[in-house]
């Protein structure tokens, strides 16, 4: 039987750590003195990872999450246990959907990003089902009045999304260095 300690006790163990920036510089100076290139997002480390896979210097991105597939990356690695991942292939998803990478984007958001809520009453179904028939969502705001997206900015979602060069978003004017 579980008790009250055992369950507080996983509830540590499942907490995520966000190390201090204390620890982050010591890790970076770490893998300097070991010899391991690094370098460090000054916003959205997802995006970084993208730029750094359209721009060759990786070849696929490891999330969590689905963020990297309307960021635009070939190919994202989820739920990996060290011994076993799946992975995205983006282009599938572009051709098996029939979408082009804005209107993965709007589905996406649609369905919810790390930066906006999803938008009430609509599933999946519906939402592709919508990108499909109206391409973009102005035009399902347009068509679809019944769906409300009080809260949801969407045209900053898309700007967040937007691909830029891994110099600007690491403040470095070269990764090669």
């Amino acid at each position: 039987m579980v008790n009250k300690s055992d369950i507080s006790e996983l509830k540590k163990l499942l907490t995520r750590v966000s190390p201090s920036p204390n620890v982050k510089i010591m890790m970076k100076e770490v893998l300097l003195i070991l010899g391991i290139p690094s370098i460090t997002a000054e916003y959205e480390g997802e995006k970084l990872c993208s730029a750094l896979v359209s721009e060759g210097f990786a070849v696929a991105t490891q999330s969590d999450d689905t963020d990297n597939v309307p960021l635009g990356t070939r190919y994202t690695i989820i739920d990996s246990d060290g011994q076993n991942s799946k992975i995205i292939v983006n282009k599938k998803i572009y051709e098996d959907f029939d979408m082009n990478l804005s209107q993965i984007l709007d589905l996406c958001i649609l369905l919810g990003t790390d930066f906006g809520d999803k938008v009430k009453g609509m599933g999946p179904v519906n939402a592709f089902k919508l990108i499909k028939k109206h391409k973009t969502i102005e035009n399902v705001i347009k068509y679809e009045p019944q769906y409300k997206f009080e809260g949801i900015d969407y045209d900053e979602i898309r700007k967040i999304f937007e691909y830029e060069p891994t110099k600007y978003l690491t403040g470095e004017s070269s990764i090669e260095d």
